[in-house]
């Protein structure tokens, strides 16, 4: 009779972590579709370089040296997936661009607000430990920093 209840407390323990990592591999599933490829116009870019003077510049520099239009110009950037409940939709750093023969990618943080404007989660260079269900929830707004370009 004592051995029963050993191996029921065992097979319970472990149905309990079957059940345990099913549920977190689901999560973890969904948490993988929360970012995609999308794109955006140029001019979207430059209105957030325009937040660090001499990305702007280089940005202009690029544009004028490759003797490129730049409203013809159209960047790929991660786009939030609809698992952000206000955010989805939304596209956010890195951002790459071609601008007639080169390649320039746009780094920085890139931090996440509630709608009272203070600052959940941030994100610097991937790493996206902070990013919990919570956030995909309570996330209102995105804001860049330290925005910069990567080195070719």
């Amino acid at each position: 009779m004592h051995r029963t209840g050993v191996r029921g407390g065992e097979a319970c323990a472990r149905r309990r972590l079957r059940i345990a990592a099913i549920a977190l591999g689901g999560w973890l599933f969904s948490a993988a579709g929360a970012l995609a490829g999308g794109s955006l116009p140029f001019s979207d870019v430059l209105e957030h370089a325009r937040a660090v003077p001499v990305l702007a510049e280089q940005l202009a520099a690029m544009v004028a040296q490759e003797n490129v239009d730049p409203a013809e110009l159209v960047c790929d950037a991660t786009r939030l997936g609809n698992q952000w409940r206000h955010l989805g939709g939304e596209r956010v750093l890195p951002f790459e661009c071609e601008i007639g023969a080169r390649t320039v990618v746009i780094e920085g943080a890139i931090e996440f607000l509630n709608a009272k404007g203070k600052v959940i989660a941030t994100v610097v260079d991937g790493d996206a430990k902070d990013i919990t269900k919570a956030v995909f929830r309570d996330a209102a707004s995105v804001r860049f920093s330290d925005l910069h370009l990567k080195p070719e």
